[in-house]
């Protein structure tokens, strides 16, 4: 059996592709872009980069995107969507929370 090497960084290009004409597609049918919240609580470097990546993908892609970066010590009230995006990303367990 013949070794084949695959590149992540094409399929993933051919992804983006594909993605950003569907998101393409559903403006133009819709008037709809899709878009990404995503909340960041807290000053995990880890969680800083995954979010910055997340930002940046969306961006490319055509999403509409929004990076809401909360201190650690954010107090228990719930968190508010904006009522233009259907769903959010959460990038660290906010304890006691509720997102309406």
């Amino acid at each position: 059996m013949a070794v084949r090497i695959l590149s992540g960084k094409a399929i993933a290009d051919q992804i983006k592709s594909e993605v950003a004409a569907e998101i393409a597609d559903l403006h133009r049918k819709y008037g709809f872009t899709p878009c990404l919240v995503a909340v960041r609580v807290g000053e995990d470097p880890a969680s800083e980069v995954y979010v910055s990546s997340k930002v940046k993908t969306a961006g490319e892609v055509g999403l509409i995107s929004e990076h809401i970066h909360l201190p650690k010590d954010t107090s228990h009230s719930p968190l508010r969507r904006p009522a233009r995006m259907p769903s959010m990303l959460m990038c660290s367990s906010i304890s006691g929370h509720s997102i309406a």
